[in-house]
């Protein structure tokens, strides 16, 4: 396993991640433990960690022959039993080679979505290649069972600020072990005014700002 090469990490999210999932990586985590493997190349999901905005997963690669020239073509996450989801995902991946033969890495989805479901199986994509060989691309698709952690805190405000003709209301606190969210609520003028009463209307969106230790995601839907 990847792990033996690390010494005094008990995980890849403790060894390669940021703030918030090093300490999701003793007891916010799901043990996965899923391989695949073909033409000389395996995979193995070795865990993950969702708070109903944020998803990432760990993984190992192996390869029978010496890697270089890693690189990621693609990844992408799916939800078969799921219905529609109306918002906005932004995905990344980080990883990096630790020995001749292996790489190890993590990926990670971010959701701007209200009504995430709490457990669901997904279908994670994976597509890579080394030594700018076609013969050596490869592709793997994983179902893997996700499960909310329990560790969510949620604080309700109406805490208002206006400039301009233009209102903002902070609406939501939410505090993850890897992830804080906050919900607000940006009302503007619209152009017409009302018939009758020189008023104008105003048209609400709702922004979410998704947060993690050493970054900051920001996503927005309408309301």
């Amino acid at each position: 396993m990847a792990l033996v090469k690390l010494p005094f990490f008990e995980s890849i999210f403790q060894f390669l991640g940021d703030g918030g999932l090093k300490g999701a990586a003793t007891k916010d985590k799901q043990n996965i433990q899923q391989q695949q493997s073909e033409n000389g190349i395996s995979m193995e999901i070795q865990e993950a960690v969702y708070d109903g905005m944020r998803l990432s997963i760990s993984y190992s690669i192996k390869s029978e022959e010496s890697i270089k020239n890693f690189s990621l073509y693609d990844i992408n996450l799916h939800f078969p039993n799921v219905g529609r989801l109306i918002g906005g995902r932004t995905s990344s991946n980080q990883f990096t080679q630790v020995s001749e033969c292996e790489v190890i890495g993590y990926s990670m989805f971010t959701y701007a979505v209200s009504d995430m479901p709490d457990e669901f199986k997904a279908d994670f994509l994976y597509k890579g290649t080394f030594n700018n060989s076609p013969e050596q691309n490869f592709k793997f698709i994983f179902k893997i069972p996700i499960k909310k952690t329990s560790e969510i805190k949620k604080v309700a405000f109406t805490k208002k600020a206006s400039y301009e003709g233009e209102e903002l209301t902070l609406k939501q606190i939410t505090l993850t072990p890897i992830s804080a969210a906050f919900k607000l609520q940006h009302k503007v003028p619209y152009q017409n005014k009302r018939e009758g009463t020189g008023q104008k209307d105003f048209v609400p969106f709702s922004h979410l700002y998704a947060i993690k230790k050493d970054d900051l995601k920001y996503n927005r839907n309408s309301e």
